[in-house]
C-alpha cells in the first residue's frame, strides 16, 4: 500500500504550500476593505475519459478597493460552481506592499481547503508508516521523501523558477475596463438571482437524485460487510483513534465501497441544503 503514502505526501506537499502562502500574506499584509462589485461566469476546462476537454460553469466575485489611493479591480484567484458573494458585499482584503496585484480575500475556505489536504495527507502517510512493520523501509522512505522535496527545491531555485513559481501564486488578475467588458459579469442582485434560477432549475433534482443514489449505496454495502468490518466500524464511531487501523481491514471491498459512499452521501446532502436555500 505504497501508493496510499505517496497520495498522502502529495497531499502534504499541496497543502503546505498553499498553508504557507497564507502565512506569508498574514505575516506580511494588511489588511483593507474591498467590495463585491459583480460576479463573472467563466468556464474552466477539464479533462475527460476520452481525451478530450471538457467544460465546466464556474463563478467568481470581482472586488474593487483602494491601493494606494488608486481603485483596483481584480478578479479572485478561486472560483466555485456556486454563487457563493453578493452585490455589494462589503468583504476583508490582504494586501502586500509589492504591488496591486498582490492581493486576496481574507476568507475561511483559503485556510480550510490546504489544510484539509494537509491533515488527509497527515493522516495517510501516517497510517501507514504506522502499519509497516519494517523500521529500515520506514527510514528509507521518509529519506527518499526529504531527498526528492530538496532536490526538487534546488532544481527549481538553480533555474530560477522558484521565484517565478512563488509570484504567479501570488498575484490575482487586475482588470481595467476593457477586459470587464469582455468578461459575462453579473453586476446586479436581479442578474443573479435570474442566473441562480436558470442554474439550480436541473442541478437540484440532480443532486438529490445522486444522494439518494449513494445512500442506497451505503446501505447495501453495509448489509455486505464482514463481521470484522462491522466491529471495526463500532469502535472507530467509540474511538476515533482506531481508524489507523483501516489498512488491517481494506480487503473487504464492501468496506471500501461503504466508506466511499457515506462520505459523498453527506457532502451531497449538504449541497441539496445549500441549493434549496439558494432557490
Amino acid at each position: 500500500m505504497i501508493i496510499m503514502y505517496v497520495v498522502g505526501t502529495v497531499f502534504v506537499i499541496f497543502g503546505g504550500i498553499f498553508l504557507l502562502i497564507n502565512l506569508h500574506f498574514f505575516r506580511n499584509g494588511k489588511v483593507l476593505n474591498g467590495k463585491v462589485i459583480g460576479i463573472e461566469k467563466y468556464l474552466s476546462r477539464q479533462s475527460s475519459t476520452n481525451n478530450t476537454r471538457a467544460k465546466q460553469v464556474f463563478y467568481r466575485p470581482i472586488v474593487e478597493y483602494l491601493f494606494n489611493g488608486q481603485t483596483v479591480k481584480f478578479a479572485s484567484s478561486f472560483g466555485s460552481s456556486a454563487i457563493s458573494h453578493k452585490i455589494g458585499q462589503r468583504v476583508k482584503l490582504i494586501s502586500l506592499h509589492k504591488g496591486a496585484e498582490y492581493v486576496r480575500m481574507n476568507s475561511k475556505l483559503l485556510w480550510l481547503f490546504p489544510l484539509i489536504f494537509f491533515v488527509l495527507g497527515c493522516i495517510l502517510s501516517g497510517v501507514y508508516l504506522y502499519n509497516e512493520e519494517s523500521s529500515n523501509f520506514k527510514v528509507g522512505v521518509l529519506v527518499l521523501s526529504f531527498g526528492l522535496i530538496f532536490f526538487g527545491y534546488q532544481q527549481l531555485k538553480r533555474k530560477n523558477l522558484l521565484d517565478a513559481i512563488t509570484d504567479s501564486l501570488l498575484k490575482v488578475d487586475v482588470l481595467d475596463d476593457t477586459e470587464l467588458m469582455e468578461k459575462e459579469i453579473f453586476y446586479s442582485e436581479a442578474e443573479v438571482s435570474k442566473e441562480l434560477a436558470k442554474t439550480y432549475k436541473y442541478s437540484f433534482w440532480i443532486t438529490v437524485v445522486f444522494t439518494m443514489a449513494l445512500a442506497y449505496g451505503a446501505h447495501f454495502f453495509y448489509g455486505e460487510l464482514k463481521p470484522k468490518s462491522l466491529d471495526y466500524i463500532d469502535r472507530v464511531t467509540s474511538d476515533p483513534a482506531a481508524i489507523v487501523e483501516i489498512q488491517s481491514y481494506i480487503s473487504d471491498k464492501s468496506l471500501l465501497g461503504f466508506i466511499v459512499c457515506s462520505i459523498f452521501a453527506v457532502l451531497m446532502l449538504y449541497s441539496v441544503f445549500y441549493q434549496s436555500r439558494r432557490r
